[in-house]
């Protein structure tokens, strides 16, 4: 499969030094579909058709409301809220009416357990979908790839990765899972080894920080300089599980 490069996002996001330079990409990607959901696209009948249909998650939706645009969300809620009860008509009838379900003099009603999968298998479409996550999803491998690109072509790049802070746990997957099905050979060799060596510098620096935080609560050290530690908790969570949206009231507020 082809990408197209997306060189520039790319650069800017490991020139911020941050715990991850993935999670920048990804905050830039959903910061875009956020503004684009609640924006003019969202009269938009192809983008009013995705958004009845799957909705947002919960982090997503809670970021839609902080935006404090409340009539576009309003009216997104409703038309969701809509085919959310169209979708379940069916299936909630077979429980509540049984014997209303059949048609025709021989056809049986569904069992209880058939009626119940049904209302589930509807259920748990809705509650597995968001749009935002879709398009940031069909997004990221092609930053994905423009990383493998330029570790390939751009010595600077490699130096840049190789000097930088690693990445969150769930985009050091990301990465290596996408370097085997990408790369070959020594260079795929080479990646491999570079990313494991950056990441564990950095687990182990982290490792460090969180401990002289620790270490500061004791009274003996009553005086001392927390350093670099004093943020050491939220940005070993955002190593863990991945760097919170700015647009978010999440981890940031530890």
């Amino acid at each position: 499969m082809k990408y197209h490069l997306e060189t520039i996002p790319v650069w800017e996001a490991f020139h911020r030094e941050d715990e991850c330079p993935v999670c920048a990409i990804y905050h830039k990607l959903e910061g875009e579909y956020l503004d684009t959901a609640l924006g003019g696209a969202a009269m938009d009948p192809d983008i009013r058709l995705m958004t009845n249909e799957l909705g947002f998650c919960r982090d997503h939706l809670e970021m839609l409301y902080l935006m404090r645009k409340r009539l576009p969300l309003a009216l997104m809620l409703l038309t969701h809220l809509q085919e959310i009860e169209k979708d379940l008509a069916a299936p909630e009838k077979l429980l509540i009416d049984p014997e209303g379900a059949k048609s025709g003099l021989f056809r049986r009603a569904p069992s209880e357990e058939e009626s119940v999968r049904r209302l589930l298998d509807v259920l748990g479409k809705h509650n597995s979908t968001c749009l935002v996550c879709d398009q940031i999803a069909r997004n990221m491998d092609r930053y994905l790839y423009t990383i493998l690109h330029l570790y390939q072509k751009d010595p600077q790049f490699r130096e840049t990765l190789t000097a930088g802070k690693g990445f969150c746990l769930p985009h050091f997957e990301a990465l290596l899972t996408f370097a085997e099905k990408t790369l070959h050979g020594a260079v795929r060799q080479e990646f491999f080894r570079d990313l494991c060596k950056v990441e564990k510098e950095n687990l182990y620096r982290l490792e460090g920080e969180v401990e002289h935080f620790t270490k500061m609560f004791d009274f003996r050290n009553v005086k001392g300089d927390f350093g670099s530690s004093k943020d050491a908790v939220p940005r070993v969570i955002g190593k863990l599980r991945g760097t919170p949206s700015e647009r978010s009231d999440g981890i940031e507020t530890l």
